[in-house]
């Protein structure tokens, strides 16, 4: 429901010869689905989310599932396992120390750590703060790479009688933890 053109997105589906989704609720893509997986809500899971600010923060379930939802993790291991791949975890805070250990943005980040404050990434070591400015003097790759692109007018113009432009996307705000 997010993609301003649903119909490019019915006629994409329609080509797969097979679809799963992991949803909480029967959505327009459930209902073309050919197997649904009960997923779980934000308020039925444990896990850390990474914002696009780059802060990692850390979630503790409120609620029990309800009926036979089970939480992501939980679903993609169970089909990596069923797919020949044993991914043996026993809470998402094993995964957190997995991600850790092979991603170095990630080194110094672990539940404990999460638990009073999130941390931003870069996070390299156990006793590293996090990176509240990633780029303040220059770029990871020096000074940057630019390319030159032409202008690409919009499908569509406002005219008379269509003089507003709708558009999809996410609205995000920033709250801060007292110390």
């Amino acid at each position: 429901m997010s993609d301003p053109d649903s119909h490019h997105v019915e006629e994409q589906l329609a080509k797969l010869d097979f679809l799963v989704v992991s949803e909480l609720f029967m959505s327009e893509t459930a209902r073309v689905a050919d197997v649904v997986l009960p997923a779980v809500s934000y308020a039925e899971k444990d896990g850390t989310y990474t914002a696009t600010d780059r802060r990692i923060q850390l979630s503790h379930k409120a609620v029990e599932p309800v009926g036979e939802a089970m939480a992501d993790w939980w679903i993609i291991s169970q089909l990596s396992k069923r797919l020949g791949y044993s991914m043996q975890y026993n809470h998402p805070s094993e995964i957190m120390d997995e991600v850790a250990k092979v991603t170095p943005i990630y080194g110094g980040i672990s539940y404990k750590r999460l638990e009073n404050n999130s941390l931003r990434w870069p996070v390299p070591s156990n006793d590293h703060p996090g990176t509240t400015i990633l780029h303040g003097e220059k770029f990871t790759r020096g000074l940057g790479m630019f390319h030159v692109i032409e202008h690409r007018p919009p499908a569509e113009e406002t005219d008379a009688e269509y003089p507003l432009i709708l558009t999809t996307g996410e609205s995000y705000s920033t709250t801060t933890q007292a110390q």
